[in-house]
């Protein structure tokens, strides 16, 4: 029953192989065609930017929100140590 299956197996592989070979060519892209395509990556690489750009910005806010926090738990400290 082990043969067969791998007989099998090896005639589905070749015919796969077969129609793949003589599927005609896709067909050629027009310089329209060509033009939207790379429209829409550098508006897509545009938008990537900008997201990455306010990405950086929120980052350095909360760093000197972390920092402003980390001023301010110290000064707590030195009040509450003169009490």
């Amino acid at each position: 029953m082990k043969g067969l299956t791998k007989i099998g197996a090896i005639l589905l592989i070749g015919a796969s192989v077969f129609v793949t070979a003589c599927a005609p060519p896709p067909p050629p892209v027009t310089k329209d065609e060509l033009k939207a395509i790379t429209d829409e990556a550098d508006a897509a690489v545009k938008i990537a930017d900008q997201r990455e750009s306010e990405r950086n910005r929120l980052t350095e806010d909360l760093d000197s929100k972390k920092a402003e926090l980390k001023k301010l738990k110290k000064f707590h400290r030195e009040i509450k140590e003169k009490e």
